[in-house]
């Protein structure tokens, strides 16, 4: 298996979902050391949360802490989905991934350097003792 440098412990994050038409979600601009994470033409999540305008008045705009996270360097995340995961990793950064690690339902935004691995937070635990080897 996989040798971890040091022990991968999850959070609960508190991010901003938001539900609107693909054009709307394609006019985002968020503040400098947030990451807009485009999860479906219609969805998004801004993490960590803030505010969010859109021209949309349908459009739904939630605080969501659902979610749990893990920022990893990218030696040791590259090695964990090497283990764990069936499907190939994105080689462009930044980027954002989807799908099972380690049979956990997960998020993985890619920068240069590091990942953000986000689970379901009620999952965060069982995440933690797969990937702590």
């Amino acid at each position: 298996m996989h040798a971890l440098k040091s022990l991968i412990q999850f959070e609960r994050l508190e991010m901003t979902r938001i539900i609107s038409t693909k054009e709307a979600i394609n006019q985002i601009t968020v503040p400098a050391k947030h990451i807009l994470l485009r999860i479906a033409p219609d969805e998004a999540y801004v993490y960590p949360k803030t505010a969010v305008s859109l021209e949309d008045e349908w459009a739904i705009i939630k605080t969501d802490s659902g979610w749990a996270g893990a920022w990893i360097e990218m030696d040791t995340a590259v090695s964990i989905f090497e283990h764990t995961c069936e499907w190939e990793l994105p080689s462009k950064r930044p980027s954002l991934a989807q799908g099972l690690v380690a049979g956990v339902p997960s998020k993985i935004w890619f920068e240069e350097d590091k990942v953000l691995l986000l689970v379901p937070a009620s999952l965060a635990a069982e995440m933690e003792e797969r990937v702590n080897l």
